[in-house]
């Protein structure tokens, strides 16, 4: 009797331990199906915001050296590396592109200006920023044109803070000189300083017709007409995007500078 008894006692907590097994297994398996996507969606979400915020801050170091040649410009980094807290096989940490494309070499030219040729010779640069999201549609982030915006999937185009192309009667006009390369190490870090600037004074050649700025672009017309919406010195419902480029036509009665820097990239 003794004998049975342990023996019924060994087979009930191999049973118990099975039935904690087994919880544990379907706990796990809730968490993975039910939480662990938006616990990972939250972390996307963070690391998104996260690099908005350091690509407003590249663009603003831009900023500062075309308004000043000899600030000191901290180094700028840029957020690369998508953490997840819970990590596995599936969802490890994520190391995005950064990518410097030079989209034209021959980026702006003016219409109905005097003098005729102003900012000849100007590159543009597009810094895409492309990350790998095991939840979200990730995107890309763009510096473009000194405005910053984010492309999705789906066609959407957000404005990341207000563009710095045209302020009333300046117009900054910004190249980045650097080969075209991709960067894919832990958050890089970036230095920046002018290489030369040429600022002109230009007026309309006629003042009765709209001088008219021409610039590459690769996002769309509506994104332009919403970024120049409360610039006095634009019509914005004549922006206009044609074939990649853009034209923004501007009050001819005023007197505008041109300013055009050119900036060393340090990546070291």
């Amino acid at each position: 009797m003794k004998e049975k008894q342990e023996g019924n006692k060994a087979q009930s907590l191999v049973i118990g331990f099975m039935l904690i097994l087994a919880l544990s297994i379907a706990l796990l398996g809730w968490f993975q199906i039910t939480q662990l996507p938006e616990i990972n969606r939250d972390a996307e979400i963070t690391y998104e915001n996260d690099v908005s915020t350091d690509m407003n801050e590249f663009r603003s170091a831009l900023w500062e050296v075309t308004q000043d040649p000899d600030t000191e410009v901290k180094p700028v980094s840029i957020k690369t590396i998508v953490e997840y807290p819970f990590q596995s096989s599936k969802t490890s940490a994520s190391t995005a592109q950064l990518r410097f494309a030079t989209i034209s070499t021959d980026a702006y030219s003016f219409q109905n200006s005097n003098p005729t040729i102003v900012a000849s010779d100007v590159s543009l640069t597009k810094i895409e920023h492309r990350p790998t999201y095991f939840v979200r549609d990730p995107g890309t982030t763009i510096i473009e044109n000194n405005v910053v915006a984010r492309q999705t999937g789906s066609g959407v185009n957000q404005s990341i803070g207000s563009q710095l192309l045209i302020s009333e009667n300046q117009i900054y006009l910004t190249q980045l000189n650097v080969d075209e390369t991709s960067v894919v190490r832990q958050d890089p870090e970036f230095v920046l300083r002018e290489a030369s600037r040429e600022v002109t004074t230009m007026t309309a050649d006629d003042d009765t017709q709209d001088i008219v700025m021409n610039a590459e672009t690769t996002l769309p017309e509506s994104f332009w007409k919403e970024e120049f919406e409360n610039i006095g010195a634009v019509d914005e419902s004549g922006v206009t995007v044609n074939s990649g480029t853009l034209s923004v036509p501007l009050d001819p009665s005023r007197t505008y500078e041109v300013h055009v820097s050119r900036i060393n990239l340090d990546t070291s």
